[in-house]
């Protein structure tokens, strides 16, 4: 689990809403993709104890959109951004729950819940769980289920099985339910080094359960010049059922800070 911990540090996961007091991580990536060309994007992601309430309520600024993955077809709209009121109660049988209040950049109202827990499995394998639910004033409802299982499968390798469902009330076209599933080895090679690869599947639930989308990727991701600031290489290999499953080869170059206390 040392190894499993270690790795969500260095990519910047944050598993549940145990963050610190204050924590900021900006990401400026450019994609690259046969089928849609060139893409430059910026992320951000921030959250703060408020004052005289730190324990319960905090400030989250976000471009989390809640979703299984972003389509290419969006990466040439603007980036959007929400800023929330988060509170965080206490624990209730070992559920960690938080609930948002904010507003969108489209402009959007919404309310967003979400409860996470985690199990430990025998000395070297974690389970976590997380479950979303969001309605917004435009996008009206949506629920995320997420479900990872981390196995240490060396003194530095991690091996990742991810799942999720994702349904949105206002989708372009009744699909149902959306799924997707990862397989992904990650690699600790040095202190401030890794090397993941792994694969993954898209698909929908109607008219019937089928496959839209599966992929290879490779992942190196490195910190330089300060222990804060990353940079990553991501070629990726896909096949799709919108590009009649022909092989769309794609990179993905990223400059990543964070900082936090």
């Amino acid at each position: 689990t040392a190894s499993a911990q270690w790795l969500d540090g260095l990519f910047g996961d944050w598993h549940g809403p145990e963050d610190a007091r204050a924590r900021v991580r900006t990401v400026v990536h450019q994609h690259w993709d046969e089928a849609y060309g060139l893409h430059t994007g910026f992320s951000l992601r921030a959250s703060t104890d408020l004052p005289n309430a730190r324990q319960r309520f905090r400030l989250v600024v976000s471009d989390e959109e809640d979703l299984l993955k972003t389509d290419e077809e969006s990466l040439d709209r603007p980036s959007n951004f929400s800023a929330a009121i988060r509170w965080l109660p206490d624990y209730v049988s070992r559920v960690r729950y938080t609930f948002d209040l904010g507003l969108h950049s489209t402009p959007e109202l919404y309310a967003r819940a979400k409860a996470y827990r985690r199990w430990r499995i025998g000395h070297n394998a974690l389970m976590h769980f997380t479950e979303t639910l969001r309605y917004g004033a435009q996008d009206k409802g949506r629920a995320l289920s997420q479900l990872d299982l981390e196995r240490a499968t060396g003194g530095n390798s991690v091996f990742r099985w991810s799942n999720s469902l994702l349904y949105r009330e206002a989708e372009t076209e009744p699909v149902g339910l959306r799924w997707a599933q990862d397989w992904v080895v990650l690699h600790r090679i040095g202190d401030r080094r890794s090397l993941s690869w792994g694969a993954g599947l898209e698909g929908v639930q109607q008219p019937e359960w089928s496959l839209s989308r599966k992929g290879l990727f490779v992942l190196y991701r490195q910190s330089f010049w300060r222990p804060w600031v990353y940079y990553e290489l991501e070629p990726h290999l896909d096949r799709r059922r919108d590009l009649d499953w022909k092989s769309n080869p794609s990179l993905t170059v990223r400059l990543e800070a964070q900082f936090g206390q």
